[in-house]
């Protein structure tokens, strides 16, 4: 019977920050979370996910081994991810890659660490630490005192052997 209630609770727990997080799909669409398993504390606003954690908003998929939600003030929407372990953002053609990863979704950004990179199309950025703004399509990376900030070009075929 305890175990029943246990995961009758998990259930309304997961529809009640589903129907928060559904709050903002007015504006600006749903966010969608799968896992192994999933830890509630909802008086505080927070949800852990552990995993293979899986989660998408509107256009930009990420998946981790593990994933801390926390919704605004209000505790009517998602303010903001943590994502911990194996990170990978996808957004279009783009693909991030890191350590940890915070997507904050009123400032609209991913900021990546842990040895963090972005591939599209044959390029390939990396830093120590990268800020990738979404909604405008903006890149900040920074380089530190053991990595500095590179970018990666590879060559057309036409080019390759001209000049070498």
């Amino acid at each position: 019977m305890g175990r029943m209630r246990g995961a009758a609770f998990f259930s309304v727990m997961l529809v009640v920050f589903a129907a928060a997080a559904a709050g903002e799909s007015n504006l600006n669409g749903a966010t969608t979370i799968t896992a192994d398993r999933m830890l509630a504390e909802n008086e505080k606003g927070f949800m852990r996910f552990v995993g293979n954690v899986e989660a998408s908003h509107k256009d930009i998929n990420l998946k981790a081994d593990e994933v801390e939600v926390y919704s605004n003030e209000k505790k009517e929407a998602v303010s903001r991810i943590i994502a911990t372990g194996n990170v990978v953002v996808t957004k279009g053609e783009r693909r991030l890659t890191g350590g940890r990863a915070e997507l904050d979704y009123d400032l609209k950004r991913v900021v990546l660490t842990g040895n963090p990179t972005i591939d599209e199309k044959g390029n390939s950025i990396s830093g120590e630490k990268i800020v990738y703004q979404y909604d405008k399509e903006g890149i900040i990376i920074d380089g530190g005192a053991n990595k500095k900030a590179t970018l990666i070009l590879p060559m057309a075929d036409k080019d390759k052997g001209k000049g070498d």
